[in-house]
């Protein structure tokens, strides 16, 4: 079968109950991502699809 080995999404760091959520579905915490210069920082999330 082929395809993504990987999810991965953003979220913004003042949200910690969505970021829990995404944990509870076995998302693990990667880094942190500014993707714009004026843009809030946001903690990356990856889901590795082969596991789940």
């Amino acid at each position: 079968m082929g395809g993504e080995g990987r999810a991965q999404l953003l979220v913004r760091r003042e949200r910690p109950r969505l970021r829990a959520l995404y944990e509870s579905w076995g998302y693990e915490h990667a880094g942190e991502k500014l993707p714009f210069p004026d843009s809030p920082l946001y903690d990356v999330m990856v889901l590795d699809l082969n596991r789940a």
